[in-house]
């Protein structure tokens, strides 16, 4: 198995819209993409990066109580591009919520369209 660069992954899917973003502190239920009235979001991949010193906690992509991504972290972790096709409620925001604790860098890349 080859180790693809996360551009070149994320540019082979069809989608019109990209989230990416670091966070440095742990997330409750911060809303990160939403759709626009009338619309559901329609999650293509989602890349998910930490820098390999959280030992503990978990970092998770979710429409309420449904998980698009779930990634646990471990010393020296690497995370590739995850294919995935999900759909959220009408008007429901993708939420992300980490518990990897301060200090502990990570990054979010999600492929979307919003669709009615």
């Amino acid at each position: 198995m080859s180790v693809q660069a996360a551009s070149e992954v994320l540019s082979r899917h069809d989608f019109n819209a990209t989230y990416t973003n670091e966070y440095d502190s742990n997330q409750t239920n911060l809303s990160i993409v939403s759709p626009s009235a009338g619309k559901k979001l329609k999650i293509i991949g989602g890349y998910i990066s930490m820098d390999g010193t959280a030992t503990v906690g978990y970092v998770k992509l979710n429409f309420l109580n449904n998980t698009v991504i779930k990634v646990f972290a471990g010393s020296g972790t690497f995370f590739d591009f995850h294919d995935i096709l999900v759909y959220g409620e009408q008007g429901g925001s993708l939420k992300l919520n980490s518990t990897l604790g301060p200090d502990q860098n990570f990054v979010v890349v999600v492929n979307y369209e919003e669709q009615y």
